[in-house]
């Protein structure tokens, strides 16, 4: 069934594939944007409301007396905006959607091994992040939806990180010295997946229990993850481990955090979906990559 949505973000990247997928399933979309990124073209026929977020009182004058069955939220950062976003919208929609991220399964004040990969303002998004689901998750006006992304891997990464290793090894013919160790592991999640996901949020039944979810494949060696993304582009892989005190040959830093491993089996149980794996998703994203860089 067709469901009234508003959407906020979504010009980039995942944002742009889940909006687009939610389109093809009928569902009435409008989009809000700061503006910053121009609307792509197959997105231009959208009821589309230009908007800062940041300032609520031009955020809920924007609106008007709209109102929604599901909003996905996926470019709330600061607090502030999450505790606005739960008094202009509640009883104004049924479902609040919002895109969080798996660093806030770490405990970020404590000692964690995990979080030494982080630089601060990283962490400092974490803890920001963290503020917001709890903003969302006490909201009694609807029934919120925590999505914890891994990272999240595909083509078209504005951010570049999806195709650095692509990139390393076109540039080095597969031989690569990495930070780390041979047993170092990945856990991300393939923006296709991501399509699915928020499609079948829109049809979860509302009464539904709010929590939070973590998203992400299974984990994987970085050595068969590399190998994976060598043999797609068919060369023969010559890995090299090394730590970054090392003084011979400067070592390529792997783009993702490493080890930061997440049980994402409450998602696939409640949603019925299976994760792509590695095996099918890094080699069209290599393709991709390889094609772009040419």
């Amino acid at each position: 069934m067709a469901s009234r949505i508003l959407f906020i973000g979504g010009t980039r990247f995942f944002g742009k594939r889940i909006l687009a997928n939610l389109i093809a399933h009928g569902h009435d979309v409008t989009l809000l944007t700061r503006g910053k990124q121009p609307i792509p073209g197959e997105l231009a026929h959208l009821d589309h409301i230009l908007c800062n977020r940041n300032d609520p009182a031009a955020f809920e004058y924007a609106l008007g007396g709209r109102d929604f069955d599901v909003v996905i939220d996926n470019i709330c950062y600061q607090p502030a905006d999450a505790e606005h976003a739960v008094k202009i919208l509640a009883g104004r929609c049924q479902r609040y959607i919002f895109t969080s991220s798996v660093m806030c399964g770490l405990n970020i004040e404590a000692h964690d091994e995990r979080r030494s990969q982080y630089q601060p303002d990283e962490l400092n998004y974490a803890r920001n992040k963290q503020a917001c689901e709890e903003s969302f998750l006490n909201a009694t006006g609807f029934k919120p939806i925590i999505f914890r992304l891994q990272n999240v891997i595909g083509e078209d990464d504005f951010s570049g990180k999806s195709g650095l290793l692509t990139q390393h090894l076109l540039g080095s013919g597969g031989r690569l010295r990495l930070t780390g160790n041979e047993d170092d592991l990945y856990q991300q999640v393939y923006a296709g997946d991501l399509e699915t996901i928020y499609n079948l949020a829109i049809d979860l039944p509302v009464e539904k229990m709010a929590r939070p979810y973590t998203i992400g494949a299974m984990p994987i060696p970085v050595r068969d993850y590399v190998t994976i993304l060598a043999d797609a582009l068919t060369l023969n892989v010559e890995l090299e481990w090394a730590n970054k005190s090392d003084e011979s040959t400067l070592p390529v830093g792997v783009p993702y955090p490493k080890n930061v491993i997440f049980d994402c089996s409450a998602l696939a149980q409640d949603f019925g979906i299976a994760f792509t794996d590695y095996t099918n998703f890094l080699p069209r994203i290599a393709q991709w990559y390889k094609a772009a860089l040419q």
